[in-house]
């Protein structure tokens, strides 16, 4: 038999069609058939064998028919002697041995349906790991965004944190004003009541008039005598009120003496508590007005502590004496 192939291909190297396609596969089959059954002239076997060295494709179809003829029949095809070949079948065959051939070893035997299954098999190798590759590609964009949005959200819960601090706080000094504030009409509200009352009950007893106190107010550290520290008292007046500023609270209770110029005491009161006004902290002590002749005075105030009383500050007032 001639061995003829057709040889017309388009310009990608493909048969030209369908048909001369076909053409070309039944006559690759009939020829390695026939060679395979020893039925080629010497000339036509060295051509072929000589195609195999170019083509895996060849060898490939070559090593099947080889199988396909040892399953049909039982017994061995007998190989014609090729001590004067050129070319061992061999080596070509080796030489073109498929890696997957290969990993399942020498012994193994491909069935008709196994190149099919391998490549269904990798189709979907292929496919699931591309959805895989995706899904974790989303995946890990979807968390570095749900770690942005807690950071932002952190942030945000802190700062509210902080306003609400601050607000708590300029609510809770102004609430503090406020009763401060209050505190001070009330007492301001009493002393107002007690002057209309004296007023309206100018012509009454003295037994029957209500007391009046004269109040002042004393910083620490102040020169005798000095201007806002005299205290103007009326005929009227039965009690005077001194109140004296605290720089700073750090006693619980506080001792006060009055004495004369000369040095001389005439009043000493204790367990004086510090209390808060509109002026800021201060003691305030009361006396009998008619033990406290016109004249400048000082007050010791001392802090009462664990091991005794503490000096604090010293305060000076003048009282003078207001006509009829």
């Amino acid at each position: 038999m001639g061995l003829t192939v057709p040889t017309n291909k388009g310009a990608n190297g493909l048969p030209g069609d369908d048909q001369e396609f076909e053409e070309l596969e039944i006559a690759e089959e009939e020829l390695i058939d026939a060679y395979v059954r020893n039925q080629l002239s010497e000339g036509e076997r060295k051509l072929l064998e000589k195609g195999l060295l170019n083509s895996s494709r060849l060898v490939e179809r070559l090593h099947f028919a080889r199988l396909l003829a040892k399953e049909v029949t039982s017994t061995p095809q007998q190989q014609p002697a090729a001590a004067d070949a050129s070319i061992d079948l061999s080596d070509v065959e080796a030489d073109h041995v498929p890696w997957w051939r290969r990993f399942f070893g020498p012994a193994f035997r491909p069935q008709p349906a196994f190149g099919f299954a391998l490549g269904v098999c990798l189709i979907l190798l292929l496919l699931g790991g591309g959805a895989l590759f995706a899904g974790w590609v989303k995946l890990r964009r979807d968390s570095q965004q749900l770690a942005i949005e807690r950071s932002t959200l952190e942030q945000q819960r802190q700062a509210l944190e902080r306003r609400s601090a601050e607000q708590q706080s300029a609510t809770d000094q102004h609430n503090a004003e406020l009763l401060r504030a209050r505190e001070q009409r009330e007492q301001d509200r009493k002393l107002i009541e007690e002057l209309e009352r004296a007023l309206t009950q100018g012509e009454q007893p003295n037994s029957q008039r209500p007391a009046a106190v004269a109040t002042l107010f004393v910083f620490p550290g102040l020169t005798r005598g000095g201007e806002g520290h005299e205290l103007v008292v009326s005929p009227g007046v039965s009690k005077i009120k001194l109140e004296l500023g605290l720089e700073t609270v750090d006693y619980a209770s506080y001792r006060a003496v009055i004495k004369t110029a000369q040095g001389a005491e005439i009043l000493r009161q204790a367990g004086l508590k510090p209390r808060s006004s509109r002026a800021g902290k201060l003691v305030a002590l009361e006396f009998p007005a008619r033990h406290f002749p016109p004249g400048d005075y000082t007050v010791l105030l001392s802090g009462i502590a664990p091991t005794g009383a503490e000096p604090v500050n010293d305060y000076a007032f003048r009282i003078a004496s207001k006509q009829k």
